[in-house]
């Protein structure tokens, strides 16, 4: 009996593509699907609205970020952890201390994740809702402060991930040179540094942006990761760091100190996927 030959449903395809990118990154903007999935603008436009219509993922009201909806959520998405309770009014008041945007993230895998920000208190246009987003680890201030800073064995078991990932933004994990070195000059000033042109576009941003991060300590295991935004060109990260860091250390140690004497915060395990 002869086979018959099916086709593939090459809409379906692109819409699974931009469903699995959107619970990978929990969320997401049109730059961004447009980058990871290089599909057409228009295309995606088109699935996000058939994907938003049917429940798999929601936005905003401006449309500019999309994350997994109520069919998708619920097993795909990790419960708010306590932290991002306990760093909110840590980072109120950093940036009324030093008028600057602040984040905190915390590890997911081999990504970080941001959970909570004061960016909505900027003096100049950034995106103001970034929670969900999963900078990168080798090319964030907030990864770049995670590695350097965390336990030798679970440094190098991150790195050894970072080295079988398919990801483009862990490619220079393969550089065991580059990222010894990186790794060193972030401890010995204390910081990591972003790098340059990462997720620094109009539509992530509306205006290019640095940063710097420090880790948020219990013992020797990081718990976290505070970071503090400027716009790229108007200080360099050095004599940025030298008017800011202290605060930004003072906001860390409040963090670490919130979540010891809080009974409801459980730090993660050391190599925990979550």
């Amino acid at each position: 009996m002869r086979e018959t030959k099916v086709k593939s449903v090459r809409a379906l395809e692109r819409g699974l593509l931009i469903l699995e990118t959107i619970k990978t990154l929990g969320c997401v903007n049109l730059g961004e699907l447009h980058n990871r999935t290089s599909l057409p603008r228009a295309t995606i436009l088109r699935s996000l609205r058939t994907l938003q219509e049917t429940g798999w993922i929601v936005s905003r009201g401006n449309e500019v970020d999309y994350r997994p909806g109520p069919k998708l959520a619920g097993a795909t998405v990790p419960s708010k952890p306590r932290i991002a309770d306990l760093c909110a009014p840590v980072l109120h008041k950093l940036t009324n201390t030093v008028n600057l945007p602040a984040d905190v993230a915390v590890r997911r895998g081999t990504r970080m994740l941001i959970v909570q920000s004061s960016r909505h208190l900027a003096s100049f246009p950034i995106n103001a809702r970034p929670e969900g987003r999963q900078p990168c680890l080798l090319r964030s201030a907030l990864g770049r402060a995670y590695l350097a800073f965390c336990p030798e064995d679970e440094r190098k078991e991150l790195i050894n991930l970072l080295e079988q990932s398919t990801d483009p933004d862990d490619r220079p994990a393969g550089v065991r040179k580059w990222v010894d070195r990186m790794l060193a000059e972030c401890r010995q000033q204390g910081y990591g540094i972003r790098e340059a042109d990462y997720w620094a576009g109009a539509e992530d941003f509306g205006a290019e942006v640095s940063a710097i991060a420090v880790p948020v300590k219990i013992g020797d295991r990081v718990i976290a990761c505070v970071n503090l935004m400027w716009a790229t060109g108007t200080k360099n990260a050095q004599d940025f760091a030298k008017q800011n860091l202290d605060a930004l250390r003072t906001a860390a140690d409040d963090l670490a100190i919130a979540c010891k004497q809080d009974p409801q915060y459980a730090p993660p395990s050391a190599l925990s996927k979550h």
